[in-house]
């Protein structure tokens, strides 16, 4: 199954090195600024009402976030981190009405309290979150983490570690590729940057973290609604002490 999944990985990241040259390398200038914190929140403020039509209906990500929101305890106590406007996160209050979701947007935020008031919400920096350590059984990073740099990436994951209690669960849903992608968005067509990921270089972050990748799926992109990249769901579990 291994070998399966990585070998579907490279022939869609083959796509992904060939536009290569029309992408800056994550560590330059031009990309730092453009996955800056202030270039996000200004970019997700803007699209915010756009954003809330454009994704107003289910779509495929559900099946699996459902999935991973049944694994967890009954009435536990969860995050929806990078919670956007909140489209995801009523699977988890589903699952227990112990919830809390953050979002660096302010506007995305608002959205998000409209759409579930009972959830507990916040504006907050994924990269330091404000939270004590180990509070939650279970952490949803849905597309959370995709337009930041290599070096909030890694940040984000240590926060994620740092919040979830031994034995909970974290969903990474992320845009599966090996390289940074210059591509328009689907919601409003303006060039936006995103930074690709893969279960290898993830894992290498993950795994001295004390977290571990038990279940690894992907699926295709919906044309025209979604970015063009293929989908990967890694359901990751931090080890007990």
């Amino acid at each position: 199954m291994r070998i399966l999944f990585i070998l579907t990985l490279l022939i869609h990241s083959k796509a992904s090195r060939a536009a290569e040259g029309n992408s800056p390398p994550p560590n330059t200038k031009s990309f730092r600024i453009l996955c800056s914190q202030i270039a996000i929140t200004t970019f997700y403020n803007n699209i915010a009402s756009k954003y809330n039509v454009h994704f107003s209906e289910r779509n495929e990500d559900y099946q699996y976030i459902a999935k991973f929101a049944l694994s967890l305890p009954q009435d536990g106590k969860f995050l929806d981190a990078g919670a956007g406007n909140g489209r995801f996160t009523p699977t988890l209050f589903f699952r227990s009405k112990n919830v809390e979701a953050v979002d660096l947007s302010e506007q995305m935020v608002e959205l998000g309290r409209k759409l579930v008031p009972e959830a507990k919400w916040a504006v907050m920096d994924l990269t330091k979150m404000e939270y004590p350590d180990s509070q939650f059984d279970g952490v949803l990073a849905a597309y959370s983490i995709i337009h930041l740099t290599n070096e909030n990436v890694a940040k984000s994951l240590e926060e994620f570690a740092r919040v979830l209690r031994p034995g909970g669960k974290l969903l990474l849903v992320v845009q599966a590729g090996d390289v940074p992608q210059r591509t328009a968005s689907p919601i409003d067509g303006r060039e936006i940057f995103v930074n690709l990921q893969n279960r290898i270089t993830l894992e290498a972050i993950l795994n001295p973290l004390g977290l571990f990748v038990t279940e690894t799926e992907t699926r295709d992109h919906i044309p025209g609604d979604e970015l063009p990249f293929m989908k990967l769901y890694l359901t990751v579990e931090k080890k007990l002490d």
